[in-house]
């Protein structure tokens, strides 16, 4: 029992060892596959400089052209501030007109229409008085004709 406790360990570091060392090995191999000529590297690094520049220029140009746009909004946007501005003015004049003329016809048009109303009351009224005044007519005429008639 107690061999195998210390032969285990060993197995596992030589197993570790020889892992490590065919990693390595396998690392080196790809690296003298794929080591890259100083040259090749130089074209790399140039497309991509070449790249970030073309970038930048599409992000400029971008730039610019939203820079345009706004300042155009800015313009509109001045534009319908002075328009507004002009609106109110003109509102506020057609206020006092309306508050200068409309307001003394506006009481001339009430006043003629109470006027009216009056008149009609008046009317109304004299038309009933009229008529209590024809019909108590009517009842003393029947009065007298019934006396005049049992006088006779």
């Amino acid at each position: 029992m107690l061999n195998v406790r210390a032969t285990l360990p060993s197995i596992f570091g030589v197993l570790l060892i020889l892992s490590i060392s065919f990693t390595a090995f396998a690392q080196q191999e790809q690296r003298s596959d794929a080591a890259l000529s100083q040259s090749q590297f130089m074209q790399i690094i140039d497309r991509i400089d070449k790249s970030k520049e073309e970038m930048r220029e599409h992000v400029d140009r971008k730039f610019d052209e939203l820079d345009e746009k706004f300042d155009k909004l800015d313009e509109k946007g001045d534009e319908i501030k002075t328009d507004v501005a002009v609106l109110n003015a003109r509102v506020n004049l057609l206020q006092w007109v309306i508050a200068i003329i409309g307001a003394p016809f506006l009481i001339s048009i009430i006043v003629l229409f109470v006027q009216i109303r009056l008149n009609q009351r008046n009317s109304a009224e004299i038309a009933a008085e009229s008529k209590e005044e024809s019909t108590e007519n009517v009842i003393r005429r029947n009065l007298t004709d019934d006396q005049q008639s049992e006088a006779a």
